[in-house]
């Protein structure tokens, strides 16, 4: 039987050898891999196995072929477990608690070092599926949905004005080596001294390319979400990176050329969300109102024209000191009327330190049949609200001739 086991975990190793991040034999203790059940199915699985052996093939089969243990197979089996289990938990457990001791960072050097090193650190629990591209600070942070996440690396170029200080550090021996859009990028490492991060230094004509390479490095290192995240301060807009599209944007500043702002979100794709903090002028023509998900802290700018316009699923414009009644009335009768067709909610906040700037709800659903619904489900669970929500200027729901409202 001890044979048999041994025997089944050899030929197991020998058929997965070649894609194995882990050391010699303890392919068995990977959670994809389950031991048969039956006599049958081993067999089967051996014989896969056998073909791997070239020369040794017809000797592998015959000894499958002389070996009947469909009756003995199922007293065998539990002893092929626990056997199984014994061995990963002694010989196959100390890399993966040796490399637990290490920073993340640490583990995406050793992750670019081969695919195999790679699948190594996959199978570690990591405590993030994100990552964030901070274009005014040069930092990638690693976070988890919902928190501020921690910071992972850090990026510069050589005498870059900012970062000038820094480059009183020692470099590491070694460099490391990028490829993104077919290019090689190779860089200068040195420890933070407060952060205590590695900073990547390169040239200065990769300033552009060395977040987005990576970025990429990371999440493909750590399997983690491919989602290009971007915090950017809009007053350094020659610094963004050469992308076209992105998928989450957090903006701030007001220091920005007018023209240049315009001409920033009427060239990039905003493939998700967008977060505006700058308080700056858009055209209603703008891309950025087919955004998805946009969210503006500063629209003292907003039309009626711009909400007319506005082709994405979520909305929140808080600020919006010109937009009154009527423009919330003209808004859901053009909406009911058929635009927009992805619409799932809408928010607009005026002045809330001018009380004459409010919204009166009995005025906006004079001609609109509506009927009351409950916050806390609808807060939870954005589907259960069917029709038109509104409470201080807030659209919620699915067109529908009927609407709904929080009283």
């Amino acid at each position: 039987m001890k044979f048999f086991a041994v025997f089944f975990l050899l030929i197991v190793t020998c058929l997965f050898k070649t894609t194995s991040s882990l050391p010699p034999g303890c392919i068995v203790c990977s959670p994809l891999l389950t031991t048969p059940t039956t006599w049958q199915d081993l067999s089967e699985l051996i014989r896969v196995a056998c073909r791997k052996l070239k020369e040794a093939e017809d000797d592998c089969n015959g000894i499958i072929d002389n070996a009947n243990l469909t009756d003995s197979y199922p007293n065998m089996y539990p002893h092929i477990v626990n056997f199984r289990k014994i061995l990963c938990k002694k010989y196959c457990g100390i890399h993966l608690k040796i490399l637990r001791c290490l920073e993340p960072f640490e583990h995406f050097f050793l992750g670019l070092c081969s695919k195999k090193t790679a699948l190594l650190i996959r199978r570690i629990r990591h405590n993030f599926d994100a990552t964030v591209i901070d274009l005014d600070k040069r930092i990638i942070t690693i976070k988890e949905n919902g928190t501020r996440g921690d910071d992972l690396i850090m990026w510069t170029t050589y005498y870059h004005p900012k970062t000038i200080d820094l480059l009183t550090g020692v470099f590491w021996n070694q460099r490391i080596k990028l490829k993104y859009n077919r290019r090689t990028i190779r860089c200068r490492i040195t420890l933070h001294p407060k952060r205590k991060i590695p900073i990547l230094w390169c040239r200065e004509k990769h300033l552009k390319s060395l977040p987005i390479a990576i970025n990429s490095a990371i999440c493909d290192v750590f399997n983690t979400s491919s989602e290009i995240r971007i915090m950017a301060d809009m007053d350094q807009l020659s610094e963004f990176p050469e992308i076209d599209s992105i998928d989450y944007l957090l903006e701030y500043s007001g220091f920005v050329d007018q023209i240049e702002y315009q001409n920033f979100f009427n060239r990039i794709n905003i493939r998700n969300c967008a977060r505006l903090h700058s308080g700056r002028f858009l055209d209603s023509s703008s891309n950025i109102f087919s955004v998805n998900h946009l969210l503006s802290s500063d629209s003292e700018w907003l039309t009626r024209e711009h909400l007319l316009n506005f082709k994405g699923q979520n909305a929140l414009f808080q600020s919006a000191t010109q937009i009154k009644n009527e423009d919330l009335i003209a808004f859901i009768e053009n909406w009911l009327a058929g635009s927009n067709t992805k619409l799932q909610s809408l928010m607009v906040n005026g002045d809330v330190f001018r009380p004459d700037l409010s919204y009166d709800k009995d005025t906006i659903l004079k001609n609109i049949e509506a009927t009351p619904w409950n916050p806390d489900i609808a807060v939870i669970e954005h589907n259960r609200c069917n029709g038109l929500c509104i409470w201080s200027g807030y659209i919620k729901g699915k067109r529908q001739l009927t609407s709904d409202y929080i009283d």
